[in-house]
């Protein structure tokens, strides 16, 4: 067998193109090799060679499942989701997909390995608010932002992994990141909207002059919940937020921190923890933005 590597053999040495005073090993054993001592971004790539050399290959990806590093163990799931091989199966239900918190996400992980995206993103609306402890339907600004990476970085993993890259936090955060921050975060939270299939829809009030409208984002009804729809249009969290409409008439009070106010008193009077529309979108956005985990 030469000693020359093939083109996906590992180049030990060093991270970057082999040159001729690098030590080569190649085969299996330079991949275990750049796997062991390699930088994140090398030991990622090793293991996508891994699979290049067959079961032993394949066993060393699954050996990864367990690494200490929780980048190196997505990757490896990454890598295996799709694989059929029953040492693959067992192995991918033994790997936890349980946060510190105690939520289990693997039933988001059926779903989305069962490619039933709507279902999907009915179900990530309730581990969300599950993770934030949050009884009512809808998530308050302080909840947005205490909630856990941990928990944001599962649902992310499992999303881009099922949806060949499309969808998840990791890909709303690079869009939201590309708009710029020269715009103010309701103009950013709106271009975003836009930019993914989420629009404004104006809600009119059951009033006598009908003038009054509250603006909200929702998913586009017409863009089916499949892999054609515009990249990063799940999960929808412009529906992640929501509130409590008051009586249309009463005088204002300390929860009174919404509203338009009208001759004789509030209409469209809210609770203090409504939250939603474009604000909503840029402060979930910023959460995501604010987890180093989320790439």
């Amino acid at each position: 067998m030469s000693s020359q590597p093939r083109e996906y053999d590992a180049v030990l040495g060093s991270n970057n193109t082999a040159t001729p005073t690098d030590a080569v090993l190649g085969g299996i054993e330079g991949v275990k090799r750049r796997l062991a001592t390699g930088d994140i971004k090398s030991r990622i790539i090793a293991l996508s060679q891994a699979l290049n050399y067959g079961e032993a290959g394949l066993d060393v990806v699954i050996q990864a499942l367990q690494d200490p590093s929780k980048q190196i163990q997505w990757s490896a799931y990454g890598l295996l989701a799709r694989k059929t091989e029953t040492k693959v199966e067992q192995a991918l239900q033994s790997f936890s997909l349980i946060s510190e918190a105690g939520i289990d996400y693997r039933s988001l992980q059926y779903i989305l390995a069962s490619q039933k995206l709507k279902k999907a993103d009915e179900k990530t609306r309730k581990l969300v608010l599950q993770a934030a402890n949050r009884s009512d339907k809808w998530l308050r600004k302080e909840e947005i932002q205490s909630l856990a990476c941990e928990d944001l970085f599962i649902i992310d993993r499992l999303w881009t992994i099922y949806t060949q890259g499309r969808f998840g936090f990791s890909v709303q955060k690079r869009i939201w990141e590309s708009l710029g921050s020269e715009k103010s975060d309701t103009g950013r939270g709106k271009e975003f909207s836009h930019r993914v299939g989420w629009h404004e829809q104006q809600t009119e009030t059951d009033t006598y002059y009908d003038i009054l409208k509250l603006d909200t984002i929702k998913r586009r009804e017409d863009i089916p919940c499949g892999l054609n729809a515009p990249e990063g249009n799940l999960p929808s969290i412009c529906e992640f937020g929501g509130g409590e409409l008051l009586s249309w008439y009463d005088p204002p009070d300390t929860e009174s921190t919404m509203g338009f106010y009208w001759t004789g008193g509030y209409r469209n009077k809210w609770s203090h923890d409504s939250f939603f529309g474009a604000d909503m979108v840029a402060c979930f956005l910023k959460r995501i933005q604010a987890c180093p985990e989320i790439p």
